[in-house]
């Protein structure tokens, strides 16, 4: 499915792959009487429609949906999304029409679009700013760690060490983003703050203080090394 003016809205993995097999040089297409400039914001819905709210497609980049919620977000409200009430009141119309489009719950978006949030930080922090391949294959980590932000701050939950301050859940969200760097993953990445308080350093105060005084100490004395924007493979690069 295109657009008039050549904007491919449903087939770009066949257009891709054609493009790498040179054997043929085109497929038939559904032409849509409407260019990308007259309406961008209907062809943002077909293209969300059709590569999202079908339930038989096959599933893109885990991080697509998150990326794309915030994009939509934006386009729709002309400004940035933020779970934060002081910064910025969700615009649930947005909200809706965004979980319509990708056929999804309207929690479900939510959920994308605070998990989001915290990838963007996560780039911010290590200067990856913008390059979203560094979130590939950390999905399941950051939906952990959105939750336990979420849950933390303000100091009201039974399920951290008693007496905790937002300054120790800023520490662990720091943490949080190096184990995830690295791909720290499963059981063993969920044991830095997830479920009862029983169950997790964060829980404890002697074990979390222990704990974070030692990762912060061996982090200083790792040298980083100075990002080369300009490399060649740029995400071999970042991975290493």
């Amino acid at each position: 499915i295109i657009t008039k003016d050549g904007i491919i809205i449903d087939g770009n993995r066949r257009a891709m792959l054609l493009n790498r097999g040179k054997k043929y040089d085109y497929f038939k297409a559904v032409v849509l009487d409407v260019t990308l400039e007259e309406n961008p914001l209907e062809i943002e819905k077909l293209e969300t429609t059709y590569q999202m709210g079908e339930d038989e497609k096959v599933g893109y980049n885990a991080t697509e949906k998150y990326i794309k919620s915030k994009l939509l977000y934006k386009k729709l409200t002309q400004k940035i999304y933020s779970s934060s009430i002081e910064k910025h009141t969700p615009d649930k119309t947005a909200i809706d029409k965004i979980s319509k489009w990708m056929g999804q719950d309207s929690s479900e978006v939510i959920k994308y679009l605070n998990t989001m949030e915290i990838m963007d930080d996560y780039l911010q922090y290590l200067d990856y700013d913008g390059m979203y391949t560094q979130l590939d294959k950390r999905e399941d980590q950051f939906l952990n760690l959105t939750k336990w932000l979420d849950n933390f701050f303000d100091e009201k939950s039974r399920r951290a060490f008693d007496g905790y301050k937002n300054s120790d859940v800023d520490d662990l969200k720091l943490i949080a983003f190096d184990y995830i760097r690295i791909q720290y993953e499963g059981k063993e990445f969920r044991k830095i703050a997830d479920g009862n308080k029983e169950n997790h350093f964060f829980g404890d105060r002697e074990i979390w203080n222990n704990f974070s005084k030692i990762h912060f100490e061996k982090k200083n004395l790792i040298e980083e090394t100075i990002i080369d924007l300009n490399s060649r493979d740029l995400k071999s690069h970042l991975d290493s």
